[in-house]
């Protein structure tokens, strides 16, 4: 994955705080410019001062929204059944999301009472997630649940992590459907910045080393396994379908594939 400089752009009068601006410049690696680029992707706050992702020449746009939209119904209305059972929520609370994408998954986990810790690799997606999770954290009626999520604007591979969580949670980059209508516009942006994951085999080890109860893989529900990885147990949804890995047994198996 290439990570380079994104554009913020900015008109000349825009009456955000300089402060702000300067920790998301320093943070993030933004670039700021106040005239829309011309090509590629770039950031600008919506109209509802959501720092959000534009393609240059094409309408649509990608932010993290945990107020409003299909997450604030998903929340008051239930969902996330099924994320919910692989990761088994009610006893364990202590969850790492370490490919955190837009935070949605990581979300529905802290609304069921987890602690999530976020690493997001691409600094611009951990500036759409430091924006949601802040606006989330004004909002009172999902500041408890923002409270109990942690952003770590980081590789979780390139991460020096030894403390044990219950679940590790993997949501790894699916390769994009070509012209396929079932792919959105919006993450198809968030595709073309992000990329395909290029080390699921990177990831299962260190989740493996991590977790004490369970490693958690979200996939499509035809897709293969990860790092072809049988797993322990399945949870099937109608498109998607929750891998569950017992930590142990995983280590075991990758100690025999390297003798």
């Amino acid at each position: 994955m290439a990570v380079g400089n994104t554009s913020l752009y900015l008109p000349s009068s825009h009456g955000l705080d300089t402060a702000v601006l300067d920790a998301y410049q320093q943070q993030f690696q933004l670039s700021i410019v106040h005239t829309i680029p011309e090509q590629g992707l770039y950031l600008q706050f919506d109209a509802e001062q959501r720092l959000s992702l534009f393609q240059a020449g094409s309408k649509g746009s990608v932010c993290v929204d945990f107020v409003s939209g299909r997450l604030d119904y998903r929340r008051q209305k239930g969902g996330g059944e099924l994320i919910a059972k692989a990761v088994n929520t009610k006893a364990h609370q202590s969850i790492i999301d370490a490919t955190a994408g837009l935070g949605r998954d990581s979300f529905i986990l802290a609304s069921q009472g987890c602690h999530v810790r976020m690493f997001e690799r691409h600094p611009t997606v951990a500036a759409l997630l430091a924006d949601g999770l802040q606006r989330a954290l004004n909002h009172t009626e999902t500041h408890d649940i923002a409270a109990r999520m942690t952003l770590m604007p980081m590789s979780f591979l390139q991460a020096a992590l030894d403390d044990k969580v219950q679940v590790v949670y993997l949501d790894p980059m699916y390769p994009q459907r070509q012209k396929s209508a079932a792919v959105k516009k919006e993450m198809a942006y968030f595709h073309d910045l992000v990329g395909e994951s290029d080390d699921d085999l990177g990831l299962m080890q260190q989740a493996a080393r991590l977790a004490e109860k369970r490693v958690v893989v979200k996939r499509p529900r035809l897709g293969e396994f990860l790092a072809a990885q049988n797993p322990d147990y399945q949870y099937s949804g109608k498109s998607t379908r929750f891998d569950a890995y017992i930590p142990q047994k995983l280590q075991d198996a990758f100690s025999k594939e390297t003798l």
